[in-house]
């Protein structure tokens, strides 16, 4: 007996186990109790991390990002991936500061979302999408529980998900009160199913064979006998209603007809519009699941820290916001409703020396590990005593804590910006100023704000001015081949890096880097490396004339400045360009 009692004693404890007291990893059975928890973490937060994994990377195995390639280029990429493979984690880490008077201590609440789309309810939402064999055992090898994924992923519906619900939640209900069918059976089966059902709704519907109350089922066999039970219900047999019941132990259905008083039928069928409206609202409310998380985070308009995040950014857009627009600018738009403060760590780390040359590696795990490993300062950062899932062991590439690394990384760089900033005034290197975590309003870090890091290229993604990354490819300019190259004596050859760098050396005296897009496009830069200053337009300018003046012995097709280049295919569609990455090429040279 006293076993049983445990055992009892045991799974009640279970049962009613507060929901974070096993950490704050959410699915959708806990996801009503976390969601006010999550609500005033991030009310009183300080600021936000968060990290994603996704079933992919890449759609095109054949094209790789080019050093020079636009931004809008590399958004269509990148969107090309986040509208193809699903966001199947979603991590976010709030900071909140232990005592806001001593800001010495940042109290750490990460939560690790699975989420995963309910096709039950509406044919739309039964998606369809790619996953990349290398993506997917990458996450195996990482722990990750796709059981757990399926089966009890929260749902989510973005808002013109939401409206589309509506719209043909409204329909069927104008359908019901206007219905007007006069189906006509062809089959004999179907013939002589129609006889039997009017044989027994006559006997239902007569005085002398029941009574009010009294009530049939039947299973119809196909869809189109269904309407048929619905349209002589209606059509002949006003004393009569006909509803759909749903099985409790299995998911099919049948329908049941009553026999109802007549003065009564108005409010029996106004009092089932007040339920299907009701039933309506729980189902909406349900399927809008994991949308909530970003209704919140808009809501309180808290700082959103991330790394190498343009990947997040657009399957959180494609998720829970909007579909992808096409351009860049739009989605900047769409996306700063929600989120309109967003830093990407690895895009602060670039633009500030002070930080980039204490980083050998900037990966999240690398960054964490040069963060604790000494030359950093700054407040003390402990987990909330509820949000003990990583306290004693971090669980790498799991979101919720690559959310967490994320936001201890941002805490420490900021630390050490204001620290070196300002040595002569910091007393207490444990401690920071008020705004040091408000990027908008410290001087030290307000120009990381919005600026997303790019791999491999010489510019930023500006989600404010879209604009702002031609200042860095100012000294670029871009030029055509032709598609035979002839010698003197006749032999056709191929265009190499020396060709290029010899026939610039006679125009311009400083360095040449050289990158190729492809045998017959290839981008140059002149620069001047020994001087801090960036190469005057009209030096670019004079170098362009010069090397046109030379067209009769140098086999260009066309020469101009990369800034009037990417302008003139604006309206174009730069989708068709064609690159190879075996042809890709990135050379300096000091001539």
């Amino acid at each position: 007996m006293r076993w049983v009692a445990n055992r009892i004693r045991g799974f009640l404890h279970q049962l009613f186990a507060p929901p974070h007291s096993h950490g704050m990893e959410v699915t959708r059975k806990n996801f009503k109790q976390i969601l006010p928890i999550f609500q005033k973490a991030v009310a009183n937060a300080e600021f936000v991390a968060l990290d994603t994994e996704f079933t992919g990377l890449r759609t095109n195995s054949e094209r790789y990002s080019h050093y020079y390639d636009s931004p809008q280029l590399r958004y269509s990429e990148s969107r090309d991936s986040a509208s193809s493979f699903l966001l199947v984690q979603l991590g976010i880490c709030t900071f909140e500061w232990e005592n806001p008077e001593t800001r010495k201590t940042l109290i750490a609440k990460p939560f690790n979302f699975y989420l995963f789309p309910d096709p039950t309810e509406k044919p739309f939402l039964d998606k369809r999408f790619l996953c990349q064999t290398s993506s997917v055992r990458f996450l195996s090898e990482h722990d990750f529980d796709f059981n757990k994924l399926f089966r009890d992923g929260i749902s989510y519906l973005r808002p013109c998900d939401e409206e589309l619900m509506r719209d043909e939640y409204e329909a069927s209900e104008m359908r019901k009160e206007s219905m007007q069918t006069n189906a006509i059976p062809n089959r004999q089966l179907d013939i002589d199913f129609l006889k039997s059902l009017k044989e027994k709704l006559s006997q239902l519907s007569s005085s002398e064979s029941s009574k009010i109350g009294d009530s049939i089922e039947m299973q119809p066999f196909s869809r189109f006998q269904r309407l048929l039970v619905y349209q002589e219900v209606r059509n002949s047999f006003p004393n009569l209603l006909c509803d759909k019941v749903m099985k409790s132990f299995d998911s099919s259905s049948f329908l049941k007809i009553t026999r109802i008083d007549l003065d009564e039928k108005s409010e029996i069928q106004s009092r089932k519009k007040r339920q299907r409206h009701k039933d309506f609202k729980g189902k909406l409310k349900h399927s809008i699941g994991l949308r909530k998380i970003i209704d919140i985070l808009s809501t309180y308009e808290k700082c959103v820290i991330a790394h190498n995040c343009l990947l997040d950014l657009l399957h959180i857009h494609n998720t829970l916001i909007a579909p992808l627009p096409t351009g860049l600018r739009e989605f900047s738009l769409s996306l700063r409703k929600y989120l309109p403060n967003i830093i990407d760590n690895k895009a602060m780390i670039g633009m500030h020396s002070v930080l980039t040359s204490r980083f050998p590696s900037t990966s999240v795990e690398n960054a964490f590990r040069t963060v604790n490993s000494g030359g950093f300062n700054g407040p003390n950062i402990i987990f909330h005593k509820d949000f003990g899932r990583y306290s004693e062991k971090g669980i790498a590439h799991e979101a919720g804590f690559d959310a967490f690394m994320t936001g201890v990384i941002f805490a420490r760089c900021c630390a050490l910006l204001e620290h070196s900033s300002n040595p002569s005034e910091q007393k207490d290197l444990c401690s920071v100023s008020k705004n040091c975590y408000h990027p908008t309003e410290s001087p030290t870090t307000n120009q990381s704000v919005n600026k997303v890091y790019l791999y491999r290229a010489p510019f930023q993604m500006d989600l404010i001015n879209q604009e702002l990354w031609l200042s860095g490819v100012a000294d670029v300019v871009r030029v055509s081949l032709k598609e035979d190259i002839e010698a003197k004596e006749g032999e056709v050859y191929a265009v190499t890096t020396n060709h290029i760098i010899n026939w610039f050396s006679k125009v311009w005296k400083h360095s040449i880097r050289v990158n190729w897009v492809s045998k017959h496009e290839v981008f140059v830069r002149l620069f001047d490396e020994h001087s801090t200053e960036k190469t005057s337009s009209d030096l670019i300018d004079c170098a362009i004339r010069d090397i046109q003046h030379l067209s009769s012995e140098i086999p260009f097709v066309d020469v101009q400045r990369y800034e009037e280049y990417h302008r003139s295919i604006i309206s174009a569609d730069n989708d068709d360009v064609s690159m190879s990455n075996d042809d890709d090429i990135d050379v300096d040279i000091d001539v």
